[in-house]
């Protein structure tokens, strides 16, 4: 009888010592893809920027609505860009490069993207660009947004539950939702929240309800949430949708910053006019790691802080001359080479951003 209970008491830490050290690691990564679009027009969108120039001389409505245009960077854009197959196939070859040499070499195994028109040229990413890469689950979800942009997901790991995309209501117009997905890491579930808050043009107040809407989503998971996305807020936004609403420990809900607890600074995901911001982050639900970690009979969530990291690669970046409101030449150094139609070069304004997480 001893025996049997030395026995059973040495199967019983075996067990336990080996669900104990069970490790799986899932990597997220988030990238706005600026300007992801496929070449032909949805109906009720603004996307004739991104048409062949043959399909906008053809149709006097398209070229109409490039001419009204009121910026004009804009219009000149929409006039001028000739964005053909082979095009957007360049536009692709270059973001999976990007994509396929994030994580050490490979790509990540959920892949989060903002600007992305809509699922037809997200899945011609997967199938053109990533198609050995393993990506099974292909996720976008129309919104409201007046061009036409989503955020979408990539995954490697399978879908637990539908995807949602929870609506941001700004009044007076029509803005990107907060996508939901949640996967299936194993045994466990791991939610991902993809946002593409209003930009700069907007008000502080418009990102503040993108994060109101957010944290709703956020508040109803009992499992795992990670945020990600371009949440286009600035250190000066006041109210400060991040600052205030996220990252206060005061408040029932709040996330810890990756970029933050990686390098203790921020060093930037996008350069304008000689600053770098950053607007593209990676955010974990506080109260999900304390619930989510059961040693005994269940699993543990472990961000791996020390692998987050901003992918600044040297050939995703350029030096920029430009003559001043003064007439004085500035040289910006090393900052994101952005994708141009005519040469084929580039990538995006924005850089990704990559973590990965454990489940032991």
């Amino acid at each position: 009888m001893f025996t049997d209970k030395k026995v059973w008491l040495a199967v019983l830490l075996f067990i336990t010592l080996g669900s104990v050290h069970s490790k799986q690691i899932v990597s997220v990564m988030s990238y706005n893809a600026e300007n992801l679009f496929d070449t032909k027009h949805d109906e009720g969108k603004k996307d004739f920027t991104y048409l062949p120039l043959a399909t906008k001389r053809s149709n006097p409505e398209f070229l109409e609505a490039c001419r009204r245009m009121r910026n004009s960077y804009y219009r000149h854009n929409c006039l001028t860009i000739d964005w053909t197959e082979s095009v957007l196939n360049q536009k692709i070859k270059n973001l999976a490069r990007v994509i396929k040499d994030s994580n050490n070499g490979n790509s990540p195994d959920i892949l989060v993207l903002q600007e992305v028109e809509n699922i037809n040229v997200l899945t011609q990413l997967r199938d053109r660009g990533l198609a050995k890469e393993g990506y099974t689950e292909v996720i976008l979800i129309e919104g409201p947004d007046s061009r036409g942009i989503d955020v979408g997901i990539l995954s490697k790991v399978p879908l637990a539950e539908k995807p949602k995309l929870h609506l941001v209501d700004l009044g007076d117009r029509n803005t990107r939702g907060v996508l939901e997905a949640t996967f299936q890491v194993g045994k466990n579930k791991l939610t991902v929240l993809g946002n593409h808050w209003p930009s700069q043009m907007n008000s502080d107040e418009s990102r503040v309800k993108a994060a109101k809407r957010m944290l709703e989503a956020a508040k109803e998971r009992r499992n795992p949430v990670v945020v990600t996305g371009d949440f286009n807020t600035a250190p000066s936004d006041d109210p400060n949708a991040i600052e205030d609403y996220m990252l206060d420990p005061t408040r029932d809900l709040y996330f810890f910053d990756g970029e933050w607890e990686a390098y203790g600074e921020y060093r930037g995901t996008h350069h304008y006019r000689g600053k770098w911001t950053s607007l593209d982050r990676i955010f974990i639900l506080e109260k999900t790691m304390q619930s989510g970690c059961r040693l005994w009979w269940g699993s543990c969530f472990d961000p791996l802080w020390n692998t987050f990291k901003i992918i600044k690669k040297e050939y995703m970046l350029e030096d920029v001359t430009f003559t001043d409101n003064n007439g004085d030449i500035v040289t910006y150094e090393g900052v994101p080479n952005r994708f141009d139609p005519k040469t084929g070069e580039g990538y995006s304004d924005h850089l990704p951003v990559l973590m990965k997480f454990q489940f032991r």
